[in-house]
């Protein structure tokens, strides 16, 4: 049950960043990295309002990690689509 669930929040963070960067709404929204309070890195994408509609869920040593785990996320969704 839990693999499942993980699975459809990745789903949903995937669409979710899609329809930010330009899927057919062609409204552009913004992935931000930033620092938590306990240093590590971590990502959240704001929509074209200015709403956080998804963000990491675990938080990153290095920028560069955090910075791969959401290009792993949009690779996902160009699998999903095709």
């Amino acid at each position: 049950m839990k693999t499942v669930i993980n699975w459809l929040r990745s789903i949903l963070i995937s669409v979710a960043i899609y329809l930010a960067s330009g899927g057919p709404m062609k409204r552009k929204g913004k992935i931000e990295y930033y620092v938590d309070a306990k240093g590590e890195h971590r990502w959240r994408l704001r929509a074209a309002n200015g709403k956080i509609i998804a963000a990491s869920t675990e938080g990153y040593v290095e920028r560069r990690n955090a910075q791969l785990n959401v290009q792993a996320i949009k690779e996902q969704l160009t699998i999903l689509c095709r």
